[in-house]
């Protein structure tokens, strides 16, 4: 089973790391500027989490356009998560 997912998402290991570096990169980002309010920090914070939730799409998009089934409300829903890549 983990193998038939690994050949069918032959890039998901690299998103998976890159959503956990990510992670990290926005843990750091929070324990060094708690409490500075500037804004160069609250960019670089909304910028992080906007990365952080781009990543995890990426991650979850062509799980979710493979595995969901067909029906107008599923194909919707399909239509707005492959949308929200770009």
């Amino acid at each position: 089973m983990l193998l038939e997912f690994i050949q069918e998402y032959n890039k998901i290991s690299y998103e998976i790391s890159s959503v956990f570096f990510n992670v990290v990169v926005v843990a750091f980002m929070q324990m060094k500027v708690w409490g500075r309010e500037k804004k160069t920090t609250r960019a670089f914070q909304l910028t992080a989490y906007a990365v952080l939730i781009w990543n995890i799409n990426e991650v979850l998009a062509p799980i979710a356009l493979t595995r969901f089934p067909s029906g107008p409300v599923w194909d919707y829903v399909k239509i707005l998560i492959d949308s929200t890549q770009f």
